[in-house]
């Protein structure tokens, strides 16, 4: 009788608790040990094993379980807090300044990373590097496109998105002034960019800590106070930075110093100007490079709330001020 009450209880423990091919044999192993007990009148001893057993496997349940147990599984998508890495193309678009303004110092840094050759001062005409030229190789879009990003790697420059449809248009209307290009072609796929990578983020905190970085690019050229030797380095370091600066002039124009980019340093500036001064009337030059329309939605157009709000915004600093 205690030989059978006691294969019962192991059974019990077995279906319960060790269900598993290791709980198995144990199970089986305990069965045949207290039937073997049993065997030699050692009941009491059995009957105590069992208790035992009964015991842990109630607190393996109840409680050893539990707590070994592992948490469940979260899951976790990107978004919140602030959008790092952006250019400062594309932190003017998403601080919504003039269009003029973002195509300028577009522009300028292309110049500056050699993706675009100046033809002409003024007006300003430019073409792209000729390691970028690539409608004389091929007809096909798509083609085209991994050409200017091998030509990119061949002058040791990073080609953004944003800046592909710019060397598109510039390359269909060679020896043309910047000034006389219709941009209106590549204004909403620009914003349209922006909107997709700052999606998902705090789009206020994002916007102040670029203020930030834009305040903080005119001071990096002084330390403790004391203006540093080289400021050509700093200045080159954050030359989109300043440009988008309200006072990018005095920065740029100082009593002792007068900084001059990359690629004019080997001449291509008006005579008499400074590259501060010069830059500002190549933002004017590009006052009409977009019309209104081409900020303005369309009845029944797809855009993104995000997008629809830069271009808003954007719109609303070119054309009211």
């Amino acid at each position: 009788m205690a030989g059978g009450l006691a294969l019962v209880w192991l059974w019990r423990l077995y279906r319960q608790v060790l269900p598993a091919s290791g709980g198995r044999l144990l199970a089986l192993g305990l069965a045949l040990g207290v039937a073997s007990l049993l065997a030699f009148r050692w009941a009491a001893l059995a009957l105590l094993l069992l208790a035992a057993l009964g015991q842990v496997a109630w607190w393996w349940r109840g409680h050893g379980q539990t707590r070994a147990a592992y948490a469940p599984v979260q899951a976790r998508f990107e978004g919140g807090g602030i959008k790092r890495g952006l250019t400062a193309p594309e932190v003017a678009v998403l601080l919504g300044r003039p269009m003029n303004l973002i195509l300028g110092v577009a522009l300028a840094e292309m110049l500056q990373k050699g993706l675009l050759v100046q033809e002409q001062a003024a007006p300003l005409s430019v073409r792209p590097a000729d390691e970028l030229q690539t409608r004389k190789q091929s007809l096909n879009i798509e083609r085209r496109a991994e050409l200017r990003r091998a030509g990119a790697q061949k002058v040791g420059a990073t080609l953004h998105p944003f800046e592909e449809p710019l060397l598109e248009l510039i390359e269909q209307q060679p020896n043309v002034p910047v000034g006389e290009l219709d941009f209106g072609l590549v204004a909403g796929p620009l914003v349209g960019h922006v909107a997709r990578r700052v999606a998902g983020y705090d789009l206020d905190e994002t916007r102040t800590y670029y203020e930030l970085i834009l305040r903080r690019a005119p001071t990096e050229a002084r330390t403790e106070g004391i203006l540093q030797t080289d400021r050509q380095k700093v200045f080159d370091r954050n030359f989109g930075w300043i440009l988008l600066g309200e006072n990018f002039r005095l920065v740029f124009d100082q009593a002792d110093y007068s900084y001059i980019p990359k690629w004019l340093r080997s001449g291509g500036l008006p005579e008499g100007e400074t590259f501060a001064v010069w830059f500002t009337g190549v933002v004017a030059e590009l006052q009409g490079g977009v019309a209104a329309d081409d900020l303005h939605l369309k009845l029944g157009q797809a855009v993104d709330a995000v997008a629809a709000s830069l271009m808003a915004d954007i719109a609303q600093a070119t054309y009211y001020g």
